[in-house]
């Protein structure tokens, strides 16, 4: 296991031989986690704790001003647009990799028109097409009465708003459009109106506190290689697509325009088709960095797993448009994204366009009020598709414009394309299978390669770094109880915070005793009371260490979102490129490497416990580093799949590898741990709506 030393850079680790384990383990249904704060108050450690989160932003910020220098040193250099266009290559290559997998193939659209409705000026389609076999988008097609097609067109992406197409501020720019000579495609985003992704056994959607679940759907995506990104972007691809397949579109002459999250789709989109030749991005650009620092992570479609190390800002996907002309519009007081960040981007981005020679491509156009599609944006956003699109610089004028009802606009006849057609899947569905159909790619890989190559590969994805010296514990105080005391410890090492712990150890321990390190998700004075599971295990003699480690107990956000457990910090991990695994995995070795060390410790009888979230942690680290003898999880995740078939959970964030399952699922560590013990119990699924929930039935296998 010369991987382990490779990976940690450790003396002494004991190498057990090792064998592989058949695939295919089944686990229970899980136990539900039990969120509760420690029971004992007086086991607190740290006199300060950390705040994680500026930890995480501590680390981005890092990322960002390794960027910004870099910027500038292309922008001061002579040669400043060869740079630039083998800056935007790198780009496009990084963005690519980390969009996550798209279809290889084209599938058959199978495109259909629900219905018309004539509205003088212009005619509206009712529309729906098939971005993936099965996944219906539903859209509004706005067609110009006036002129002579065929006509330019603009796939217009909507933002957060429930009724997605029938928004009256997403009418008004496509109506707006349409009377401008332009025609306007307005698509449903997944999640939002009539693609509405979890729905109950008779049809009916499930609000789970917030409705819009993307970031639940992006970490069931993340698992299998996928991103809520990447099916938003090819959703509006194969609209692209759809658009051209329409005889009164000039295909050459193709924009995209959208709110918000709208822009979010605009920005992320006009950077990945090359047939889009002109953007207009609302109420989305500014910087990264400031948005995290202001008001934090927002919504997952917002971001993708490693890209603060290869793609950190908003300007980087201008940078990849250029040296195509896009427009950037905002609200003068958005109370989301800082407009003053929004001017510093556009400050870079007309920079790079003047060292292409095209400063005339880019403009911002702000316009007073708060976060949302205003009148003088939309006209703005229209006489820049016109400028570009069909030649025309003439001002645009919006007069007050007549919208439909959303139930007008309905393509469906239930309301959602997932009770509507039979075939109809949803992204849970889709996750399953693709998950299903990975299976075999995993038992290959892992046949194909080394074990150490296989976790040097496991290693990359959770962002585990090595150990180049031995972590410390430093002593903090101690409790004494009958029986036993408690010795407060913290753990340093040199990644990541320090680490708060409690050593129990018994009156008699003496000579070489048997340990636990115990690890618990709810942090690590959950079971430490007297009459805790701590206690059991003292009482049978076995010195415990038990820790909190990032994200939970004293290292926990003080800020948590009222919903999705840890969102706040697991986007910034994900963006950074260490997942919350990677992080706990690093806590749980360092804990391992000083407890084997300890005095009276049995270096030869260490077992390694994990609760709740902590489960998979204590998996990685047993797999890298076999100073343990045993390994029990408890009310855990079995395999990442127990995520996918539980996509509306809200505790899936500490469950998240981005690609694991392309690669390694849990079953497969437990094959590197063999044939030292490993116990799961009650190990299986997490709380919340199941895939079986689903109308009809689970389709994803």
């Amino acid at each position: 296991m010369n991987t382990i030393r490779s990976l940690l850079s450790l003396p002494a680790l004991r190498e057990p031989a090792r064998t592989r384990c058949g695939p295919g383990v089944l686990f229970a249904m899980a136990a539900a986690l039990a969120l509760q704060p420690a029971a004992a108050r007086d086991l607190g450690v740290l006199e300060h704790p950390p705040d994680f989160y500026g930890y995480l932003l501590t680390l981005a910020d890092r990322q960002f001003e390794a960027r910004t220098q870099e910027i500038k040193r292309i922008l001061a250099a002579d040669d400043a647009e060869r740079q630039l266009n083998e800056r935007q290559r790198q780009l496009k290559q990084h963005y690519r990799n980390i969009l996550g997998d798209l279809p290889s193939d084209k599938t058959p659209l199978e495109a259909s028109v629900a219905g018309t409705i004539d509205a003088g000026h212009y005619t509206i389609e009712k529309v729906a097409y098939q971005s993936r076999p099965g996944f219906y988008v539903t859209a509004n097609l706005y067609v110009p009465a006036a002129g002579s097609p065929p006509y330019p067109a603009v796939l217009v992406a909507c933002g957060h708003s429930m009724s997605g197409k029938a928004a009256v501020t997403y009418q008004q720019a496509a109506i707006l459009l349409a009377r401008n000579g332009i025609v306007a495609l307005v698509v449903d985003p997944i999640g939002q109106a009539e693609r509405f992704q979890f729905l109950d056994a008779s049809g009916n959607k499930i609000r789970n506190r917030d409705g819009i679940k993307h970031s639940l759907i992006d970490t069931n995506s993340l698992l299998v290689g996928r991103t809520m990104v990447g099916y938003m972007a090819w959703d509006n691809v194969r609209g692209i697509d759809y658009l051209l397949s329409r005889e009164e579109v000039d295909g050459s002459r193709i924009g995209v325009a959208g709110n918000s999250g709208g822009g979010t789709q605009t920005t992320f989109l006009m950077a990945l088709d090359d047939r889009i030749a002109a953007a207009a991005p609302a109420g989305y650009i500014m910087t990264e960095q400031r948005k995290f620092h202001h008001r934090g992570p927002a919504d997952s479609c917002q971001y993708l797993p490693f890209a603060g190390r290869w793609v950190p800002e908003h300007a980087d996907y201008i940078t990849m448009f250029a040296p195509n002309p896009v427009i950037i519009l905002h609200a003068e007081s958005d109370q989301i994204f800082d407009v003053r960040a929004t001017r510093a981007a556009f400050r870079e981005s007309r920079q790079v366009y003047e060292a292409l020679g095209v400063p005339q491509k880019v403009e911002l156009f702000t316009s007073p009020g708060r976060h949302g599609f205003h009148k003088p944006l939309r006209e703005k956003m229209v006489w820049w598709m016109r400028r570009w699109l069909s030649g025309d610089d003439t001002p645009v004028e919006e007069p007050e414009l007549a919208v439909q009802t959303e139930r007008d606009l309905l393509v469906t006849g239930t309301g959602y394309a997932a009770t509507h057609w039979d075939d109809a899947l949803t992204t849970a569905d889709l996750n399953m299978q693709r998950g299903v159909e990975l299976a075999g790619r995993r038992e290959a890989f892992w046949k194909e390669h080394s074990e150490s190559e296989c976790l040097e590969k496991v290693a990359r994805l959770i962002g585990l770094r090595r150990f180049t010296k031995e972590p410390e514990m430093e002593h903090r105080g101690t409790v004494e109880r009958d029986g036993y005391r408690i010795e407060k410890v913290i753990i340093r090492h040199e990644h990541g915070l320090p680490v708060p712990g409690l050593v129990f150890v018994p009156e008699a321990a003496t000579g070489e005793t048997p340990a636990t390190l115990y690890v618990d998700g709810r942090g690590k004075g959950r079971e430490a009371g007297a009459e805790g599971r701590i206690a059991g295990l003292v009482n049978e003699g076995r010195i415990v260490l038990t820790i909190d480690v990032r994200g939970i107990g004293e290292l926990a956000d003080r800020r948590p979102l009222r919903f999705e457990d840890q969102r706040r910090t697991a986007i910034p991990s994900l963006f950074t490129g260490q997942c919350l695994i990677g992080q706990r995995t690093e806590d749980v070795l360092a804990a391992l490497a000083v407890l084997s060390g300890t005095r009276n410790v049995n270096g030869d009888d260490i077992t390694l416990v994990g609760i709740g979230q902590a489960g998979p942690a204590v998996l990685h680290a047993a797999a890298f580093d076999a100073r343990c003898r045993k390994v029990v999880v408890k009310d855990s995740i079995g395999s990442f799949v127990d995520v996918l078939a539980s996509p509306l959970s809200e505790y899936q964030f500490p469950y998240v590898v981005p690609f694991a399952l392309k690669y390694y699922d849990l079953a497969d560590l437990i094959g590197v741990i063999h044939p030292r013990a490993v116990e799961l119990h009650n190990c299986g699924r997490l709380r919340g709506w199941k895939l079986q929930d689903a109308p009809g039935r689970g389709r994803g296998g």
